[in-house]
């Protein structure tokens, strides 16, 4: 057997003792590294020697997965792709060249081989060379991302960083263009004087806004009455009244409607020796040019928000600066809620807040005395943890209200007891326990349920698995937004609060016309919410969101009915208390106008109670039911009120007959209601005098009670068979 040994310089060829050992072969320049060395062995037995033909599948196989090799180490790069081709090339034609008589190699064909590897090596130094040069760019692509990482940062931090106000760009003093030199005039053509005249005409002189060093340069006596962004809200708003005055009196008075020619000749008659040639406005003005105002008349409640002029979709209507926002880091006690914040927590985590209001409230000198002083005495508010517990009772009795205010009274009591009341008497020198009483504290608490705003949390992208949604993060604290709680609530609102790092906007949500009140939303609330958090409701037809609770025990008490055994019975215990723990302590289904909300809840409770012996052992040895179960987009369709009807005659049943029971708790003595009842509190609410003869108190409880009814009994309809 003959060995051919090929270097990257010399081609040497041996023959093979018996054993088939290869022995060492030296390179021909000893000079070099072995590591840039390149072999590849060629073993071919004699007998197997055949002239003309290629040569041994273990040449083919080692100069193969070299090229390969290549190909794999550079197939990212394109510019390398011929080099490699090249090269396999050139190692093919030195396999055709190979004679397999190794032995009796011509001297023509070793010259010819010989060249070939001198060619293939100084391919392999250029591909060096390439790798070389392309490691070199990969580098600096490397560090060009770095950098542009660190730019795109720095660009991310500028836009969430943005002052709400820039300086602006240097105008003309006195609002016309800037002089010419008379050299310059000379040059100037007709046309172009004439549009010089064009846009002096036009031009209308600003303010400019304050800049942050102009505000630090403030004395600190003066800086403390107000803020900087309060300074340019206030800039901005004079702004606006001088672009509109001006716009108008820079058109013709014949081109101008006849309340725009009145306004005209009004401000030509403010203007004085003075003034003359000046941009000025006057508080008159001021107040023309605001999309809205604050009236008493027009509105919904004692006072609102009225539109002065069509508003359409996207504008902004008014801005709040953040520091215009009154809360526990914007009070003058903020340092001191900080640093002992530990001692202030609650389940309710508003006691900072009201702690807040407390001294801002009965301090002579607060800062916030404007604001709070529209809340004399707090009597204005009449929730129904005002009414006295007989008339909630009796007015609400059924509706849910009376047992969350008997909640809410007795959290606030214990509230105020064990970390307000200690709190007060460490700080003796900020607040007074006879003047800050519990009763102020209550006042205090029903004008934060009505007036108070929360920042929604930010909402993440990505899927929480169940575990973050069990440890999801306290909602954040709420906080009084002077303005915004000026807007009533209605739930087709036209206008909506948005929240941005620096200010807040009550954006128009779509088109306001002139004289039109302008509505904010609370969310998607209930009459019974309203009355109970805010102290008003919406007429029953208005509120799209109205909603009436069925207490989950009022479904085990008809189910019970139902058990003819006490075999059945025990069976129904030990279904109820596996739904129970499914439900995770949920009080009630709650039904709307379109349907129940509760869907998943209520279909998991019947599903359950209504299954056999042997299907509710098999149900708790699998620990639950399979993965095939109807998706919830099945089960809100079915609980709907186009679905209701189409449900088992059994659910069907127990819905219904729960829903009647729902219905008796209205009533004082518990009797059976009768379907005129209804139309009685229909009528009542449908004729004006009637109704205007109740009191206040009596006309909100009777639209809760009336809407909560007409859910029941239209759920009782879609379920009689």
């Amino acid at each position: 057997m003959f060995c051919l040994t090929l270097t990257r310089w010399n081609l040497k060829v041996w023959k093979l003792p018996a054993g088939g050992s290869t022995p060492f072969v030296s390179a021909g320049n000893r000079g070099r590294s072995r590591q840039r060395m390149r072999k590849f062995q060629i073993a071919v037995e004699p007998g197997n020697v055949q002239r003309g033909r290629t040569t041994s599948n273990l040449y083919r196989t080692s100069s193969d997965n070299f090229t390969n090799c290549v190909c794999d180490t550079f197939r990212t790069m394109n510019e390398l792709e011929d080099i490699s081709g090249h090269i396999g090339d050139r190692i093919s034609s030195l396999q055709r060249m190979v004679d397999l008589s190794v032995v009796e190699l011509p001297r023509n064909k070793m010259k010819k081989l010989g060249q070939e590897l001198f060619t293939l090596e100084r391919l392999l130094e250029e591909f060096e060379k390439c790798v070389g040069r392309q490691r070199e760019q990969l580098k600096h692509l490397k560090e060009f991302e770095a950098s542009f990482q660190k730019d795109l940062k720095d660009v991310n931090h500028l836009k969430d960083n943005i002052p709400a106000h820039m300086a602006k760009k240097k105008g003309p003093a006195n609002g016309s263009e800037p002089v010419m030199k008379q050299s310059e005039a000379a040059d100037v053509q007709p046309a172009q004087m004439e549009n010089v005249k064009k846009t002096n005409k036009s031009f209308i002189r600003e303010m400019d806004f304050i800049t942050m060093p102009e505000f630090e340069s403030i004395p600190q006596y003066m800086k403390g009455r107000v803020s900087y962004d309060q300074l340019n809200a206030t800039v901005q708003c004079i702004n606006t009244a001088v672009t509109a005055k001006y716009k108008i009196l820079h058109q013709s008075v014949k081109t101008l409607n006849n309340r725009s020619r009145k306004l005209h000749q009004r401000f030509k008659d403010q203007e004085t020796k003075d003034t003359k040639g000046q941009y000025f406005v006057v508080e008159d003005d001021i107040r023309e040019f605001t999309q809205v105002c604050v009236s008493k008349e027009g509105t919904v409640a004692e006072y609102g928000m009225l539109a002065k002029d069509d508003i359409d979709e996207g504008e902004v209507l008014f801005t709040i600066p953040r520091s215009a926002l009154l809360h526990q880091g914007t009070t003058k006690i903020s340092a001191l809620l900080e640093k002992e914040g530990s001692s202030l927590e609650s389940p309710s985590g508003w006691v900072p807040l009201l702690l807040s209001l407390l001294y801002e409230y009965t301090s002579s000198g607060s800062h916030w005395k404007p604001y709070l002083s529209l809340w004399t005495d707090f009597k204005t508010l009449d929730h129904p943890m005002f009414w006295s517990k007989e008339e909630r009772d009796r007015l609400l009795r059924g509706t849910g209200i009376p047992e969350a205010v008997d909640k809410d009274l007795a959290n606030i009591q214990r509230e105020y007891k064990d970390v307000v009341l200690p709190f007060i008497a460490k700080h003796p020198d900020l607040w007074n326990p006879d003047t800050h009483t519990l009763d102020l504290y209550t006042q205090l608490v029903a004008f934060v349920m009505a007036y108070s705003f929360q920042e929604p949390q930010e909402e993440d992208d990505d899927e929480e698995d169940e575990e973050d949604e069990e440890q999801q993060e306290a909602p954040n604290p709420p906080m009084m937004v002077p303005m915004a709680d000026m807007l009533n609530h209605v739930s087709n609102h036209n206008a909506n609060l948005e929240f941005t790092p620096d200010s807040l906007k009550m954006v128009c949500v779509r088109p306001i016309r002139k004289g039109e009140e302008v509505f904010n939303t609370y969310g998607q609330m209930a009459n019974w919410q309203l009355l109970h958090m805010y102290g008003f409701v919406e007429p029953y037809q208005s509120n799209s969101n109205d909603t009436a609770d069925i207490p989950i025990g009022n479904l085990y008490e008809i189910a019970t009915q139902g058990s003819q055994s006490d075999l059945d019975r025990q069976l129904l215990e030990e279904q109820w208390e596996m739904a129970c723990e499914i439900l995770q302590e949920k009080a009630a289904f709650v039904f709307g106008k379109q349907g129940c909300l509760t869907d998943t809840e209520l279909h998991t409770v019947l599903k359950v109670i209504s299954m056999s012996g042997k299907e509710f052992s098999e149900f708790k040895d699998n620990e639950g039911w399979e993965e095939d179960e109807e998706d919830d987009e099945k089960i809100s369709l079915a609980f709907s009120n186009e679905g209701l009807p189409g449900l088992k005659a059994s659910w069907k049943g127990l819905i219904r007959e729960t829903a009647r029971l729902t219905v008796r708790s209205y009533r004082d003595g518990g009797e059976g209601e009768k379907m005129e009842d209804v139309d009685v509190d229909r009528a009542l609410i449908e004729d004006e005098a009637a109704l205007a003869a109740l009191s206040s108190r009596q006309q909100r409880a009777l639209q809760v009670r009336f809407g909560q009814k007409s859910i029941l009994y239209r759920l009782m309809e879609l379920t009689t068979s």
